[in-house]
């Protein structure tokens, strides 16, 4: 709002009690916004839409490639729009696990270049895959286990633009990978360099999505159930002739439903929320017992966690833990705890050597004997395992 496009509200307090959402958490194009004060509740009534997504209906199309039954059975293919169909990504490892959350949030990055995305075990799905691909740009992503067999067989394919060797636990050098470099890009360690390098080469840095979904958002207000400050800024906006709102920080709206009004075009009906909001509050005491006790830093890198932003976490925690002091062990341990959590998403090494930290830490923190020195040491085991 201040000096942004306009805005219409219309005030209706919700009868029924939808999914609520946060006005600092929004990720949407605004186009539109007007707002018009209403009184009274209880002259208007409204017709409620059960809510919806609007992902749901961007959703429908599947990039097949016509590949035969004898080849590749049963592929993984991941799809969302229609966007970017000129280019096909292809996630070769033998140990993808789909049950994995890590598997989940890169399928979900890499979906943002292009809705055609395969993955693939072996190297003969992933070859006759690329067989089937005549008019595609191809990247391939390989594990630095499987890539050794998979690129001598796939690098002279003139469908297949570039090679990015995954390497998870972090190797610096792959002899082999030299042989091939006129398209093994380089080798990296996370999902997240790999998704930048793709964007880099392929030409969509700055235009991820060249379908724009515009949205106008419709809000009710009622001065009555509410006392969340909004202030009319008509006056004070640098677009004159429109009137315009502003809201306070972490104002909550709750989604009363959404409705397509022509292509391309949706509007979102919101309506702010009461101070009393019995479901505002089960949800902010479910979030604080979640998060659990510490510091406002702490509680952020808890939830970073459970958002699966673990690189935000390393950063919060990591900061928190270099300006700690040493002789402070039962703080060393709590951060080190975090931190193998942390890594263990994306860097066992590092995950370990985080866990052992916390374990001596507890020990001297605690005592030997206390419950988190066998906890983190059950920990250690489990990452050790997985090594």
């Amino acid at each position: 709002m201040g000096c942004g496009n306009s805005s219409t509200v219309h005030v209706i307090p919700p009868t029924t009690k939808p999914e609520i959402i946060s006005s600092s958490n929004q990720q949407t194009t605004l186009v539109d916004k007007s707002i018009q004060r209403i009184s009274s509740a209880s002259s208007k009534k409204n017709t409620r839409k059960s809510v919806t997504s609007i992902e749901s209906h961007l959703n429908d199309h599947v990039y097949r490639p016509t590949i035969s039954e004898n080849n590749v059975k049963n592929p993984s293919i991941h799809s969302t729009s229609d966007v970017n169909q000129n280019i096909v990504i292809i996630w070769a490892d033998a140990n993808i696990d789909q049950t994995k959350k890590l598997y989940h949030d890169s399928i979900t990055k890499l979906q943002r270049i292009t809705p055609a995305i395969y993955t693939c075990t072996k190297s003969t799905e992933c070859v006759n895959y690329l067989d089937n691909i005549d008019d595609k740009n191809v990247y391939l992503i390989v594990s630095d286990g499987l890539g050794e067999e998979l690129v001598p067989l796939v690098h002279e394919k003139s469908q297949l633009e570039a090679i990015y060797i995954f390497s998870q636990v972090k190797r610096q050098r792959l002899p082999w990978a030299n042989k091939w470099s006129q398209k093994v890009k380089e080798i990296l360690f996370s999902m997240e360099d790999i998704f930048q390098k793709i964007k880099a080469d392929s030409g969509l840095v700055g235009s991820l999505t060249p379908i724009i979904m515009a949205i106008i958002f419709q809000m009710e207000i009622n001065p009555m159930v509410s006392s969340v400050p909004f202030a009319e800024v008509e006056t004070e906006t640098c677009h004159k002739g429109e009137k315009e709102n502003l809201f306070s920080m972490h104002t909550v709206f709750r989604i009363l439903g959404t409705e397509q009004l022509a292509n391309r075009l949706w509007q979102v009906n919101l309506a702010l929320t009461s101070d009393n909001d019995p479901q505002l509050k089960l949800l902010a005491d479910y979030m604080r017992k979640e998060l659990g006790e510490g510091s406002p830093l702490s509680k952020l890198g808890h939830l970073m966690i459970k958002m699966g932003e673990f690189d935000q976490a390393h950063n919060i925690y990591g900061t928190q833990l270099q300006s700690t002091d040493e002789t402070n062990k039962r703080r060393q341990f709590h951060l080190n705890h975090q931190l193998a959590y942390v890594f263990n998403e994306k860097d066992y090494t590092a995950a370990l050597r985080h866990a052992e930290k916390s374990v001596n830490s507890a020990r001297l923190g605690y005592g030997a004997d206390h419950a988190e020195v066998k906890e983190n040491q059950a920990l250690v085991d489990s990452i050790r395992s997985l090594q």
